[in-house]
């Protein structure tokens, strides 16, 4: 007991990272018309995540395949209809854990976390197991695959470069990240004492175990979109071209194959919304819903206009110019946060009972099942807040967390334009200024103090912004409201110099200046913004 555990045990352990890369493609030509090619990457290896100095098989590790094939097919129909047809795949995995779970599990069936404010907890405070740390956290992980057909239909005819196509891109994601902490739980040990004698005892020491119960292993979620669009490249005179064109987006509103999405009936707050320790979980809540949004933009129109301009071609000026709306597509991951929501994943904390296995009725462990099943029993039932604290008894109930969306979810977007004036200086020099803007709104952001309060009303008398004095809604430790109230500008101008030597050598300088605002949602709340897109638009040359 007194000699310190670095001249008790000491060793040293190492993993390997491994990677392989491999790539191809097949060109064949049908006939003089019509030419098709295939390519296929594959990248595969192992990430070594953490090394156990105990046993390899406590060792963390990702297999981490990645396989993209692509078929490429063109067929000019005629010297002036030209058709390319792409059909791409996209499949990869990464999943996080130990090679052989149930071994791990069966060789040490837990997670400890020791934070007794000496060596142990040198490493901010807190250090894990080191000797068996099957993680709490392990296995999670996502696969994912995506499908996308791409069809450019191209048909020139006198001044005209008519142009149209569609573009459908479907994704299937498998995401393990809401099983985490389903299989073991984590002790923290605040005391080595209370490790010495296998107990947790929180009112004394602060020791506690923690363990999650998802209702599901694994959510299989599906997002699409589809795209269409169609231009016209005017050559109206040999120094002036016009391009003008219109594209169609259309968001597909996130699905959950298990049906597995909680919400709010009504935006958090909103009229309608009856907040209160009395009002049952479930008259709130809705359950076991398909689709993430309750309601989703459609079609978004996208116009977009590009000028290309020569007062003189002797004077080897150019002008162009451009304008048009942008929408982009929401990521994935936006789908985890509302598969998490209560009730489908519940988080006992439990400070008391026997660091043990859960058919010891005196475990620790033992009673975090028994709250959980409280929990879910209680929620079907219409219980409210203080009937599932009087439920758990001596565990306290963790008010749940909680993801809000608004009732209606629109697509990002931005309007972006460019001018730009070409001088040529010689044979060999060119000098171009330009300028390039874009306005986005409907970004994405999320308001984290939305249930937030003041608290003791004592230190701010005079109250503290616009937060109110007690919690708006008890039955939630804090609700993370998703709006769609985010929007940037963005301003750019930069000169450049180009010169062009002998053997297609080439040199340029130039300078940007440039600014950029991105302002958060309504004064008061505390956000992360995402979604912003800052793509160009190209004109015609």
């Amino acid at each position: 007991m007194n000699v310190p555990c670095a001249v008790a045990f000491g060793t040293n352990a190492s993993s390997v990272n491994t990677e392989s890369y491999v790539s191809g493609r097949v060109d064949y030509n049908i006939n003089d018309k019509q030419k098709i090619y295939f390519r296929l990457s594959r990248d595969w290896g192992i990430q070594a995540s953490a090394t156990s100095p105990i046993s390899p098989i406590f060792n963390h590790q990702s297999n981490q395949p990645w396989t993209i094939p692509q078929v490429n097919y063109t067929y000019s129909i005629t010297p002036n209809l030209v058709n390319n047809f792409i059909a791409s795949g996209n499949w990869y995995s990464a999943i996080f854990g130990v090679v052989n779970f149930p071994d791990a599990e069966q060789a040490f069936p837990g997670n400890f976390v020791f934070d007794d404010g000496g060596a142990n907890g040198s490493a901010n405070n807190t250090t894990g197991t080191g000797f068996a740390n099957v993680d709490a956290l392990l296995p999670t992980g996502r696969r994912g695959e995506q499908f996308q057909l791409i069809d450019d239909l191209s048909w020139s005819r006198g001044h005209h470069t008519i142009q149209a196509g569609v573009n459908d891109r479907n994704n299937r994601i498998s995401d393990s990240t809401i099983s985490s902490r389903s299989i073991i739980g984590t002790t923290t040990f605040n005391d080595l004492t209370d490790f010495a004698v296998g107990t947790v005892n929180s009112t004394n020491t602060g020791s506690n175990y923690t363990q999650s119960f998802p209702l599901l292993a694994t959510a299989h979620t599906r997002l699409n979109s589809l795209g269409f669009y169609g231009q016209d490249e005017w050559s109206i005179r040999r120094n002036l071209n016009i391009t003008y064109g219109l594209r169609f987006e259309l968001q597909g509103n996130p699905s959950c194959k298990e049906d597995c999405f909680s919400r709010f009936n009504t935006a958090f707050l909103a009229p309608g919304y009856q907040p209160g320790a009395t009002v049952p979980y479930n008259a709130t809540i809705q359950t076991r819903l398909n689709k993430t949004f309750a309601s989703l933009e459609g079609i978004v129109t996208e116009p977009r206009l590009g000028i290309a301009y020569s007062p003189r071609e002797d004077a080897g000026i150019v002008i162009r110019g451009g304008v048009g709306l942008f929408a982009n597509t929401f990521p994935g991951n936006i789908t985890a946060s509302f598969f998490g929501n209560a009730p489908n994943k519940f988080t006992p904390t439990v400070n008391y009972g026997d660091v043990a296995l859960s058919n010891d009725a005196n475990s620790s462990q033992a009673v975090a099942i028994a709250s959980n099943e409280a929990f879910q029993n209680g929620f079907s039932s219409g219980d409210n807040l203080i009937q599932l604290q009087q439920a758990l008894g001596k565990v306290k109930f963790a008010t749940p967390t909680f993801y809000s969306n608004p009732t209606h979810f629109r697509t990002i977007k931005a309007i972006e334009w460019s001018v730009e004036i070409e001088q040529s200086l010689g044979k060999r020099d060119v000098f171009t200024l330009s300028y390039a803007g874009n306005h986005g709104y409907d970004e994405s952001a999320t308001n984290a103090d939305a249930n937030a309060y003041i608290g003791t009303a004592s230190r701010y008398p005079n109250g503290f912004g616009s937060l109110p004095t007690a919690i708006p809604d008890p039955r939630f430790s804090s609700v993370s409201q998703i709006l769609v109230s985010g929007y940037s500008n963005y301003n750019g101008l930069t000169a450049q110099v180009r010169h062009a030597f002998s053997y297609g050598f080439q040199a340029q300088a130039f300078y940007t200046w440039s600014h950029a605002l991105q302002l958060n949602p309504p004064s008061g709340t505390s956000t992360t913004l995402s979604g912003d897109h800052w793509g160009s638009f190209s004109t015609p040359s």
